[in-house]
């Protein structure tokens, strides 16, 4: 029994030499891709069609952009950025410009109404830096402002922001107020009217400019007196 499972399994010279020659051509079978692929050059990818759409599109932004820029200077500004750059400062009197002027110089409206608000009280600014004192002014306008500043020197008190004082009241048993026209009426009868002393120096000044009263609406032409005194005269 031993004998003829052994002669089963015995194989010839000739049938060795076929089941090696099938096993070195499975074997070589199935390297064959990896060896295929590692004699074969790899196809470099062309990139030229891909770089060439990339340039085309960004030529067209450039020329976009160009035209963008082209139309800038056409374009128009908001007061916001612009304000500054286009007022152009001129030399003023802070105890003397209008509330239009102070714009123009490219200060908002809510600080010009500021400073006039500040003069009606019957205050004033003596020399260039109190007007850096100004509630709400910006430090760089103060600074782009300063040089134009020309405060003319009439007779101011020591004290600075101060008010003047009222010297009389309209409850004085000696002096009223009496009627008056402020084209002819002197200091004294200003002041005895209850008009403050500057006040009264910069009506003075104002007709001898030449100006005229017509009404008495026209007081209010005079920026430092005050709506509360205006009332009472």
């Amino acid at each position: 029994m031993r004998k003829q499972f052994y002669e089963y399994l015995y194989l010839s010279r000739q049938e060795r030499d076929g089941l090696f020659m099938m096993l070195f051509l499975s074997i070589l079978i199935s390297l064959l891709p990896l060896l295929f692929s590692f004699f074969t050059k790899k196809q470099a990818t062309d990139f030229a069609p891909f770089i060439a759409e990339i340039e085309s599109f960004n030529h067209a932004a450039n020329i976009s952009n160009s035209f963008a820029l082209a139309k800038q200077p056409f374009e128009k500004t908001t007061p916001s950025t612009s304000k500054n750059n286009l007022a152009k400062p001129f030399f003023f009197d802070p105890n003397q410009a209008t509330k239009n002027d102070f714009i123009q110089l490219g200060l908002s409206a809510k600080t010009a109404q500021t400073i006039l608000n500040f003069r009606n009280k019957g205050a004033f600014f003596s020399k260039k830096e109190d007007f850096k004192k100004v509630y709400g002014l910006k430090n760089t306008d103060y600074e782009r402002l300063v040089d134009f500043i020309q405060i003319k020197k009439n007779n101011f008190p020591k004290s600075k922001f101060s008010e003047n004082k009222i010297p009389v009241s309209y409850d004085s048993p000696t002096i009223r107020p009496t009627a008056f026209d402020p084209n002819t009426a002197s200091k004294k009868i200003l002041v005895q009217n209850g008009i403050p002393p500057q006040v009264a120096s910069t009506i003075i000044k104002y007709r001898n400019s030449g100006a005229v009263f017509h009404n008495k609406k026209d007081l209010k032409k005079i920026y430092s007196l005050s709506d509360a005194v205006y009332q009472k005269i």
